[in-house]
């Protein structure tokens, strides 16, 4: 072995080794995360190479200290001098919102009530006016109807018309869905 000439034995690598009990340990407190840690020597300055990593990036290249995310509240440490966000999920919802609300479009999530049924429900998309494909498809059918008789907006479909013919084309869209439901097609 080559440790035989020297007279001593290297200590396998999987085995971990012991410290002498009269070695003396100091505490020290960390620079970076303020947290205190025993070390060997006296003027350690850092806890783990992780804190020690990140000391140096601070150094290099100059960083701010952490910084909070104006999304989500959250502290995190920048990658850049002006990284705003703690990740890009948070830029981009937050780059999302300030979009919408400088050009005036509402949120996605809000109730509003059927323009068909009058029935109240969570939209999906800001412009969703429709609670269900049946209802949509009513509206549809009932505009197609008008354009084909070619009438003015005194003899259109009344509201209490649209409603029945919503409610007819629903327990249709209803009792179809159930039937391939039934027989184990896809939908």
């Amino acid at each position: 072995m080559i440790g035989d000439e020297a007279g001593t034995d290297p200590a396998p690598a999987n085995v971990a080794t012991i410290e002498p009990a009269n070695r003396k340990r100091f505490q020290c407190t960390c620079r970076t995360c303020e947290r205190p840690f025993s070390a060997g020597w006296r003027n350690a300055r850092f806890c783990s190479p992780a804190c020690n990593g990140k000391a140096w990036r601070r150094r290099k290249r100059r960083l701010p200290d952490d910084r909070k995310c104006p999304r989500c509240e959250k502290t995190f440490e920048p990658g850049r001098k002006d990284q705003r966000f703690c990740s890009k999920a948070c830029g981009r919802l937050a780059n999302h919102a300030e979009t919408r609300r400088a050009t005036g479009v509402p949120e996605d999530r809000q109730t509003k009530a059927c323009d068909v049924c009058d029935l109240p429900f969570v939209s999906k998309r800001w412009h969703q006016r429709f609670c269900s494909p049946a209802c949509r498809e009513a509206s549809l059918n009932a505009r197609r109807i008008a354009r084909k008789r070619k009438t003015d907006a005194e003899t259109r479909l009344s509201p209490e018309m649209i409603r029945r013919r919503a409610a007819a084309v629903r327990s249709k869209w209803d009792s179809e869905t159930e039937y391939k439901r039934l027989r184990g097609t896809p939908k």
